[in-house]
């Protein structure tokens, strides 16, 4: 059973990229440059010319996504006589998932106007996925769960899920002695017991 399959009926698994290849398909242009953008990050890639209308990025560490990220190239071209071009085109990461294909290693492919763009990625867990990934992971469950539910059904609880996929973490309240610290860790995430730090004892809230 595939590791898509095994994760199907809780998270979505994201993706991790290793390698993007862009080629030219319109004579006439030559690609000069290539930006990518994940949101307002810009993630530092090293472009390769591997013939004259071919750039290619290999990505290690690989870049890890969830499933709701964008990936927004900015190409930019030059042509004979005439002013540069740029060209900005936009991938769901989510479109890499249903691609299909077997192996750990997968192919996606598809073409645009002026290029054609080449995708090496693999499966990627919640827990090999960066936090920000990891929080995006959480919210497209949950918002599945919301747009299939039942009208009536009470929406499901944050807390739960990210006790789920994070069963383990500290909690650190700062205040005086007696103004309610533990109580308010208590009510906000439904933990049974919440250790006042003042006691030298561990404040490890989740285990």
């Amino acid at each position: 059973m595939s590791a898509h399959t095994t994760t199907s009926s809780s998270i979505n698994p994201g993706v991790q990229i290793s390698d993007i290849t862009i080629r030219v398909t319109k004579p006439g242009r030559s690609l000069d440059s290539v930006d990518l953008l994940i949101g307002e990050k810009r993630p530092e890639l090293h472009w390769n010319r591997i013939e004259e209308q071919v750039l290619q990025a290999t990505i290690n560490p690989t870049l890890k996504l969830s499933s709701s990220h964008l990936l927004n190239l900015r190409l930019h071209y030059r042509r004979w006589l005439v002013s540069n071009e740029r060209q900005e085109i936009t991938i769901n990461a989510a479109e890499l998932l249903h691609s299909g294909g077997e192996g750990e290693i997968r192919e996606w492919r598809q073409s645009y106007s002026k290029i054609e763009v080449k995708i090496i990625w693999s499966y990627a867990m919640p827990n090999e996925m960066a936090d920000d990934a990891v929080h995006d992971v959480a919210a497209d469950h949950l918002t599945q769960q919301r747009d299939s539910a039942n009208p009536d059904t009470p929406l499901p609880s944050m807390t739960d899920e990210i006790l789920r996929i994070c069963p383990r973490f500290r909690i650190l309240v700062i205040g005086k002695v007696g103004v309610g610290k533990s109580s308010l860790i208590n009510k906000t995430f439904g933990v049974e017991q919440a250790v006042d730090r003042t006691r030298c004892h561990s404040s490890l809230i989740g285990s």
